[in-house]
């Protein structure tokens, strides 16, 4: 019986020593990189769009400003910024080709916007544009316009 008891006692502490020696594993913590990012950003824009008539440069637009702009998530890699959806790599943003149209003062512009290039660092994103399109006017004038556009955010 002592026998039985030392053993069954000897079985016991192996049971408890081979259970707390099992570490459970950790779970993966996933951390989603663009929490860093969302909300309320400060901008400044500096660029410029330049009209071409037969063409010549015939005026020069700036595109230049500041205030604020709102970021969010959406989907697994995206974030809206400003209501444009740039998709995240790494440190660099991507942006599908934006069409713009605008008319005010006689003059009518149809416009694309291509996100050149984007970058993300941790308090601030750099976003350079490319602007290409055409122009007319109510005098029946019609010419090119080009320009680029420079975006910087900063918490």
């Amino acid at each position: 019986m002592k026998v039985f008891r030392l053993l069954l006692g000897s079985l016991l502490l192996l049971g408890v020593a081979t259970l707390s020696g099992c570490k459970k594993e950790k779970e993966e913590v996933k951390v989603d990189k663009r929490d860093q990012y969302v909300g309320t950003w400060n901008y400044t824009q500096t660029g410029s769009m330049t009209l071409y008539h037969n063409g010549e440069a015939v005026y020069t637009v700036p595109m230049d400003g500041s205030g604020t702009m709102s970021i969010t998530k959406s989907g697994e890699n995206d974030l809206i910024i400003d209501g444009v959806k740039f998709t995240v790599n790494g440190n660099n943003l991507t942006a599908p080709t934006q069409s713009l149209t605008d008319a005010s003062d006689g003059f009518n512009y149809v416009a694309t916007i291509t996100t050149d290039n984007g970058t993300l660092a941790p308090n601030v994103i750099t976003i350079n544009n490319s602007i290409t399109g055409t122009w007319n006017n109510s005098d029946g004038d019609t010419g090119n316009l080009s320009g680029t556009l420079t975006t910087i955010l900063t918490k």
